[in-house]
């Protein structure tokens, strides 16, 4: 029963595949611990495996992001005066857009990963949070 995947103390290492099973060998040396501690020390430990698999998409998710900036950079200077109405404004946002546009699409982009990275951080749920 002790390598039953319901068993909190021993999940971890019995829901790994093999190439992460390597990865468990931390749990075998805390083995000798109470069966509270060893829990604990469980949750830990896949809250680690979730980092290390989950960081390869924050950053794919990034450079997605960074890929996009110049692309959305050049549509937005075509769209702003088509999109807008009077001719100073449109002026003034192209402008605003040439001067401003890659500064705030990094920002969005770098505000886009801290959303994702912060939503992959609700362990427990979205409800509790």
């Amino acid at each position: 029963m002790a390598f039953h995947p319901e068993n909190e103390a021993y999940a971890q290492l019995v829901i790994h595949p093999s190439p992460m099973a390597f990865l468990n060998f931390p749990i075998l040396l805390f083995c000798f611990l109470p069966e509270a501690a060893l829990i604990q020390i469980s949750k830990k430990f896949s809250i680690l495996i979730f980092w290390m698999e989950n960081i390869f998409y924050l950053l794919i998710f990034l450079v997605f992001e960074v890929v996009l900036i110049p692309f959305v950079y050049l549509k937005m200077l075509v769209v702003i005066p088509w999109a807008t109405l009077g001719l100073f404004t449109s002026i003034f946002y192209e402008i605003f857009w040439f001067i401003g546009g890659i500064v705030l699409l990094i920002f969005m982009a770098l505000r886009d990963v801290y959303h994702f990275m912060w939503i992959l951080s609700m362990h427990d749920g979205c409800l509790e949070n």
